[in-house]
């Protein structure tokens, strides 16, 4: 890869396989894929066998971004080097790690004959990474079916396969599956191990060293049944502008100055990666969340699924009834896969038509120099073949709580909405990144006002006095009735109220009372009990019984206050009968003395 424009996907319905076809008429928009004639162009397969000379331009450092102008930053350790055995003779190509980590994504000019049989006896891939390297081998090798060793006729694809997933540290890529075209002269990232060079004197050196640059597609061509993406190397000069030269002008754009990069020798099979955000974002949660207590709500959780290996940038919206402020965040699949990339293409082939691009090359003969052209194979076109390879057991998924509170400071039926927009750009059209349908869940509740315990039915009354009066011994067991009211606070909305306990004090052999706990009273009802009063034994008696009560057992419930009921009553003996007005005499203990001094008294 040395000096070398982003995706200008411009495809129409042509004379190409039907599924071609169906995919080319759900573009959102489109050009005709161009047709030339091969015969006139001098082909170079983007192969090299290996040397160790080296060149620093755009050479890239493990576990470093490549961080270019209008692009995302890109990790590209994911991308190996890739060397072939043939006999005695050991080539290299260049390929990307797809998602799951068992398969090799790359050429399949480069494992195969010009017949298109393979003859690649052994591969071995290396991953330069920050750490020590990773170096793996080839388990078997899978040739797209319509391949037949011929560049022009499309189907360069091929999959290395090993036994056992690479380690984890090397990162993963996606294949993109766009359809929609990308604005010409918008920046893609080459990454390649080919040869290196400049512009002015082409590919030179040797191969084995990652480079990393910008380039853009700038059109489509028929090549067999399929079609290539054809992209130019420039330097800035019209006149050195192969598209604009040879196709006019609207096709002109002259580069990205020192980024620039064209493919090479040895880049085969290195991928063309593309800025395109396609994951889904989608929210699940919501429903009836219960019913709960002033004060008692607990936060719910909504949770947010990105599919996709790219990070996704998202908005929070809350309404309604939910207490929550706005969020913008980002998920993506781990903490170091920062790939905002897809592999749009794959390193094929490069070279000039006969007439030297029409004076566009800089240098005669197919160097890989200003001025000439190259080509990738659009995975898209081969998403069926590849997704086989693509694991199922990998999950480029990332899951975010979004925490929900609802309002619990007032009592009433609760709605709060919770509405997620995906604010990722994409190029991969409806239903991707911003083009993303907002997902949105709703959670409802109902919120309960404390229940309030009472001996009253309009009043808040916590304490009630019976007094059963005076009763001569063994009259039997009197009876005094009383209520326990759940005051309804607010209409619907109030809690049910339990008695939790019933503990007495003072003389509860003598009063008594059949309160017993219970638990539901609704609101604006009471329940009915009985005092009673036990005149077997003659004295002045009280009693004291508290109770215990709280909110039905609901999240929120509390205590509240306790309510006391106070009995007093007299027995007195049968053979003294009180006056009415000893009555209060014998409350104070008295009433006996009066009366024997009125026995006593002498008649008149």
């Amino acid at each position: 890869m040395h000096q070398l424009t982003y995706l200008h996907f411009l495809l129409i319905r042509a004379a190409l396989p039907s599924v071609f076809a169906l995919l080319l008429a759900t573009a959102a928009s489109a050009i005709e894929v161009m047709h030339v004639d091969w015969s006139t162009f001098d082909v170079q397969p983007r192969i090299v066998s290996t040397t160790n000379a080296q060149n620093s331009a755009h050479v890239t450092t493990p576990g470093n971004l490549v961080n270019l102008p209008g692009v995302a930053p890109l990790n590209v350790d994911g991308v190996g080097d890739m060397l072939i055995t043939k006999g005695n003779l050991l080539f290299r190509c260049s390929g990307t790690l797809l998602p799951g980590g068992t398969a090799f994504l790359t050429a399949a000019h480069c494992l195969t004959d010009e017949s298109g049989v393979i003859d690649a006896d052994s591969v071995s891939i290396t991953f330069h990474l920050p750490g020590p390297n990773v170096t793996v081998s080839s388990a078997a090798f899978t040739i797209h079916p319509d391949w037949n060793g011929s560049v022009l006729n499309g189907a360069d694809v091929a999959v290395v396969t090993f036994n056992t997933a690479v380690s984890a540290a090397v990162p993963r890529y996606d294949i993109y599956r766009g359809l929609d075209s990308v604005n010409l002269g918008e920046p893609n990232i080459n990454v390649g191990y080919g040869q290196g060079g400049n512009g002015t004197n082409g590919a030179s050196g040797g191969s084995g060293t990652k480079r990393a640059g910008l380039n853009s597609y700038d059109g489509a061509f028929t090549a067999g049944n399929y079609a290539v993406l054809g992209f130019d190397f420039d330097n800035g000069n019209s006149a050195n502008d192969a598209f604009f030269q040879v196709f006019g002008a609207g096709f002109a754009h002259t580069g990205f100055g020192a980024n620039e990069v064209n493919s090479a020798p040895g880049d085969s099979g290195g991928p063309t990666f593309i800025e395109a955000n396609d994951t889904i974002l989608e929210l699940t949660g919501g429903g009836n969340v219960g019913t709960f207590i002033v004060g008692g709500g607990s936060t719910q959780f909504a949770t947010l699924e990105k599919s996709g290996t790219n990070s996704t940038t998202y908005s929070v919206t809350f309404s309604g009834d939910a207490v929550n402020g706005n969020i913008a965040s980002a998920l993506i699949s781990d903490p170091s896969d920062v790939q905002d990339h897809k592999i749009a293409g794959l390193t094929s082939f490069g070279g000039q038509f006969a007439n030297g691009n029409n004076g566009a090359d800089v240098l005669p003969g197919t160097n890989s120099s200003f001025g000439e052209f190259s080509f990738d194979t659009p995975v898209v076109l081969f998403q069926d073949f590849l997704d086989p390879f693509i694991d199922n057991s990998f999950t480029p998924f990332a899951t975010q709580l979004i925490a929900v509170d609802l309002d619990d400071a007032t009592a009433g039926n609760k709605l709060a909405t919770v509405t997620v927009e995906n604010l990722a750009t994409t190029s991969e059209g409806a239903g991707r990144g911003s083009a993303d349908p907002n997902d949105q869940v709703m959670y409802t509740a109902t919120v309960l006002d404390h229940s309030e315990a009472s001996f009253d039915a309009n009043n808040n009354v916590d304490s009630l006095s019976l007094n059963f009066g005076a009763f001569a011994l063994n009259s039997g067991i009197q009876l005094l009735a009383f209520d326990i009211f759940n005051l309804e606070s607010m209409p619907s909305f109030t809690a049910a109220l339990d008695l939790d306990a019933v503990n007495g004090s003072g003389d509860i052999a003598v009063l008594t009372t059949d309160l017993s706990p219970f638990t539901n009273l609704a609101a604006g009802n009471f329940n009915s009990f009985l005092a009673m009063f036990d005149t077997s034994t003659a004295g002045i008696f009280n009693a004291v019984f508290t109770l215990t009560v709280s909110d039905e057992n609901l999240p929120g419930a509390i205590n509240g206050a306790a309510l006391t009921l106070n009995l007093t009553g007299t027995v007195f003996e049968a053979n003294l009968v009180p006056e009415p007005a000893c009555l209060t005499m014998l409350a104070l203990g008295l009433c006996g003395i009066g009366m024997y001094l009125r026995r006593r008294a002498p008649k008149v």
